[in-house]
């Protein structure tokens, strides 16, 4: 019996890896297709038009997955609904909505019209080191030397690579890296605020509503900026967009959730940390993006910093 209950348990802790393993992978594959998407666009894709289509493609998997959680969260208690969803909780969902799938998402498909997907990628992976200092300021958290010295290779690490990009690509290099760093600062603090309501009703459901609730932000921006027009494009960029949002988002969305809730966060950021290194590898091998020795220096510096502030147990799984 008691062998029958470990060969369980390791089977369930393998199948935590390999969901977290795949959705790293399919995460990592975004920034290529949405490179492809500009390529494909030839220079006239606007990066709401490219979120609405992504978020068009991807509305009715996130709405029927709520429907279902709720539909069975109802029926196991009948008053369970009534009594979780306030509205101060409805708000909040909203609010990191808002922050973490629609204006990180948006700055963050902008800024790529302008960096490299390498450049993209690692700029994000700094991510947990502004968690640390927002954990500091709204929870008094303590900021250790060992945060300190993390935050201070990260920061290198992105010098390092600005600098071998702009020499590569030029003046707009700077613009892209201010929109993808304002992208991680905006999702940083989705992270923060999400905790508590994640708590309240679990991981997937939150992540459903929140993914619906961006949507409305980002179909009011579409409306408010563009025509229906522009959402006619060529077979090819929607098969591309398609990609982009169910294989590269919302599948990798609930493969990460479900890694969770059988490794723990820890064990997933442990595999989060190969997205880097598959985005530079495809970039380089697909879209043709430069390369050099300094970039993997750059990289390298990130990936340390970021891997001593996991070992603190504080970057929250993305």
């Amino acid at each position: 019996m008691q062998e029958h209950i470990l060969s369980h348990q390791s089977n369930y802790n393998i199948s935590g890896i390999l969901y977290a393993l795949g959705g790293t992978f399919l995460f990592s594959l975004k920034p290529i297709v949405i490179k492809l998407a500009y390529e494909s666009g030839a220079g006239e894709l606007e990066a709401i038009t490219l979120l609405a289509l992504r978020m068009l493609f991807a509305f009715p998997f996130y709405f029927l997955i709520a429907w279902f959680l709720l539909a069975n969260r109802k029926q196991k208690n009948k008053n369970a609904t009534e009594k979780t969803f306030s509205v101060s909780l409805m708000f909040g969902i909203l609010v990191t909505g808002f922050l973490g799938y629609y204006l990180a998402a948006y700055l963050d498909i902008w800024g790529l019209q302008y960096i490299s997907a390498q450049l993209e990628r690692m700029t994000l992976f700094i991510y947990p080191t502004i968690v640390a200092v927002l954990g500091f300021v709204f929870f008094k958290q303590r900021i250790t030397q060992n945060i300190i010295i993390a935050m201070l290779l990260t920061y290198l690490g992105i010098a390092v690579m600005y600098y071998q990009e702009s020499a590569f690509i030029g003046e707009h290099t700077a613009k892209g890296m201010m929109l993808v760093g304002f992208s991680a600062i905006s999702f940083a603090l989705y992270m923060v605020l999400s905790k508590n309501y994640i708590q309240r009703i679990g991981s997937r459901l939150f992540t459903s509503l929140a993914m619906l609730s961006s949507s409305l932000f980002i179909f009011i921006h579409f409306m408010m900026t563009g025509t229906l027009s522009d959402l006619s494009l060529s077979i090819e960029l929607y098969l591309i967009i398609a990609i982009a949002a169910i294989p590269c988002t919302v599948i990798p969305s609930f493969m990460i959730s479900e890694a969770i809730a059988r490794i723990g966060p820890a064990k997933t950021s442990v595999a989060n940390s190969s997205g880097p290194m598959i985005t530079l590898i495809v970039a380089v091998s697909i879209l043709g993006e430069p390369f050099s020795l300094i970039y993997i220096l750059g990289m390298g510096l990130i990936m340390w910093g970021v891997y001593l502030l996991s070992k603190r147990g504080r970057i929250p799984s993305r």
